[in-house]
Order: structure tokens, then C-alpha cells, then sequence
């Protein structure tokens, strides 16, 4: 259960970065700018992620956690990764 909770919020985590990643290259976001979303992304990730811990294991910190979530992170970024090489091979607009 808790291996699975983590799993849940690493692909949160990574949703919100591709969204975070993808305004910054939309609106061309650079400089000083980029710095700032950053930092405050960064930020609210680690927070959501500590406040996951404190809640699922009374911040206690165990390997599976990590490991869920770096998987987490990891298989939404092998989907996105999949659909977009799709994307390019069916040439839809």
C-alpha cells in the first residue's frame, strides 16, 4: 500500500514537471525567470513529497518510498516518451 501511494505521487510529481517543463519552453521562459520557477517548483515538490512522508510513515523514511517514487517519476516519463515517438511516427499535428 505504501509502495503504491508512493508510486501515485511520483507520477504527480512528474505530471507537474512536464507541465512546469513544458511552459518554460512554450513561453520561452529564460534567465533569472527560469531560476525563480524553478526553485519555487522544486520547493513545492519537495514539500508535497515530505508532507507524503510525514503522513504515510510518520516521517519515517524507508528505501521502498524512494523507490516507488523514482519509479513513479520514471514510468510517466517512459509513457509520455512512448506517446510522443507515436505522435512523430503518425504525424498527428
Amino acid at each position: 500500500m505504501i509502495f503504491l501511494v508512493s508510486f501515485l505521487a511520483g507520477l504527480v510529481v512528474s505530471f507537474f514537471f512536464v507541465i512546469h517543463d513544458n511552459f518554460c519552453r512554450d513561453f520561452r521562459v529564460k534567465g533569472y525567470r527560469l531560476f525563480i520557477i524553478d526553485i519555487v517548483f522544486w520547493l513545492l515538490a519537495a514539500v508535497f513529497t515530505f508532507s507524503l512522508l510525514q503522513i504515510l510513515v510518520y516521517g519515517k523514511v524507508r528505501w521502498f518510498i524512494f523507490l516507488g517514487f523514482g519509479v513513479g517519476w520514471y514510468f510517466l516519463r517512459l509513457v509520455l516518451a512512448y506517446f510522443r515517438a507515436l505522435k512523430e511516427k503518425i504525424k498527428v499535428c
